[in-house]
């Protein structure tokens, strides 16, 4: 390994180095605590992971992983990937070496190409991976309302509110069932979404992974039918992420998703949390500017990145 480094497998006692690394350059909303990496990777990982990591003087300096995407897993095999090398030894052959060993494992399990994201902050970070043969693949636009500042009373809502919290939990097959379904509609109408969970990831990611927040989750009904919803995952004891949300095809245009993000926002504020991140692809203007409206701010773009594997 290149400038002394000692490369070997990463394991769970080195998750607070990893995580340090993953959030250099980070806006602060964006960051990872431990705790909270810890439970996404529970909630999405599978065993078919690798991580690496290179070592110097003790020190963690760098590490790579090839990650199958669990809830997230394309059906064509490609996998995601990371490699992050702190500041102080980039430009010195530890990325690329890292690079080299993540693409022979990936064509080790005959995947078509390998996935990853960049901020747009990162300009050589950019250029390296270009250089090593990536290409754009779309932009994740990130935003988050600070709490601790005014936002909208929800007032009245064109339906009925409840949280999710109080719906579904225990969540019966039915009701998971009909939300499940809603996603699907949807998400379907999504601009530049990824491919949709199916029902067994929604259920374990949305319904009951060790992030969901239920209680700062709300659903729209009309009478006894679901059709909106917001969904929302801790970061933290004071951040929160809103992973969906959406209305059915009847029913847009008349504010519901408004409605469903203010009353997030209310319950959110009222039990501590001070920000609230979202992601929308750059091309779903519809909900950037509903977001834009109700006070998001805007985060540098993710920028996703794709690379071929050629058979060698």
């Amino acid at each position: 390994m290149p400038s002394g480094g000692r490369l070997r497998p990463g394991g769970a006692a080195d998750l607070a180095a990893i995580v340090a690394l993953r959030n250099v350059g980070l806006h602060p909303v964006r960051r990872w605590t431990v705790e909270h990496r810890r439970e996404w990777e529970r909630s999405t990982r599978g065993s078919e992971n690798l991580t690496v990591v290179v070592e110097r003087e003790g020190d963690i300096v760098a590490f790579a992983e090839l990650d199958p995407g669990g809830a997230f897993r394309r059906p064509d095999g490609a996998l995601y990937e990371t490699v992050r090398v702190v500041p102080a030894m980039r430009g010195r052959g530890i990325g690329s070496a890292l690079q080299d060993i993540i693409e022979a494992e990936a064509r080790s399990r005959s995947s078509p190409r390998l996935l990853s994201v960049t901020s747009e902050t990162e300009v050589d970070g950019l250029r390296w991976a270009t250089h090593r043969g990536w290409r754009e693949a779309g932009r994740q636009l990130d935003a988050y309302r600070d709490l601790t500042e005014p936002f909208p009373e929800p007032g009245s809502a064109p339906v009925a509110l409840a949280s999710v919290a109080a719906l579904f939990r225990p969540a019966s097959e039915g009701r998971a069932l009909e939300l499940y379904q809603l996603y699907r509609e949807c998400h379907a109408d999504i601009p530049g979404a990824p491919e949709a969970l199916d029902r067994e990831g929604f259920r374990g990611l949305m319904l009951e992974g060790p992030l969901v927040a239920l209680d700062l989750s709300f659903v729209a009904l009309a009478g006894e039918r679901v059709v909106g919803m917001t969904m929302t995952m801790r970061r933290g004891p004071a951040a929160a992420y809103t992973s969906f949300t959406g209305t059915a095809r009847d029913h847009r245009r008349r504010g519901v998703a408004r409605s469903l993000k203010l009353f997030a926002f209310a319950e959110a504020a009222r039990t501590g949390v001070r920000s609230l991140l979202c992601s929308n692809d750059e091309t779903n203007s519809g909900m950037r500017r509903i977001n834009e409206r109700l006070g998001y701010r805007p985060l540098p773009a993710i920028i996703r990145l794709e690379k071929v594997l050629v058979p060698v």
